[in-house]
């Protein structure tokens, strides 16, 4: 279970420090009330202040993965190897759209007008599996004889 802590919670740590990092480098030209969510029309249906927004990304995405390694902490070593796939593809799904849709809003002045952009999208898409397939690897299946039974 330590591994799974320190590669799942580092990455999410990581993303959470990349993330903020990227946006403080930014701060001055992201607007005051961001979009946060978008309707099934595509429409922003939903605005946030930027620092509450930060806050907000950073405590879903920690919060998250510290639930699903409590998931993990009952579960025998098979089913941790899924979780940490699931872990670290959730929060790099999290991490880019989150933190990539308030990038994209540098110098907008109105929130309502803000766009996922395609790019955006594709990143997270491919930081998923990135992230899924590298802690699946980090956390492989103990030898055959330390496994739990059946």
């Amino acid at each position: 279970m330590a591994r799974w802590a320190l590669t799942v919670g580092g990455f999410a740590v990581a993303s959470v420090a990349i993330g903020s990092v990227v946006l403080a480098s930014r701060w001055s030209e992201i607007p005051a009330i961001v979009a946060t969510h978008w309707g099934p029309d595509g429409g922003v249906d939903a605005t946030q202040s930027r620092s509450g927004f930060v806050l907000t990304s950073a405590l879903l995405l920690l919060g998250l993965t510290a639930f699903l390694g409590l998931l993990a902490q009952n579960t025998p070593s098979d089913g941790r190897r899924i979780l940490a796939a699931t872990a670290g593809g959730t929060a790099a799904l999290i991490a880019v759209l989150t933190y990539g849709s308030v990038l994209t809003q540098a110098g907008l002045s109105d929130p309502h007008k803000a766009v996922i952009p395609a790019r955006v999208v594709l990143a997270a898409v491919v930081l998923v599996v990135v992230a899924s397939a590298a802690l699946w690897r980090l956390n492989p299946l103990p030898p055959r004889a330390v496994r739990a039974p059946g």
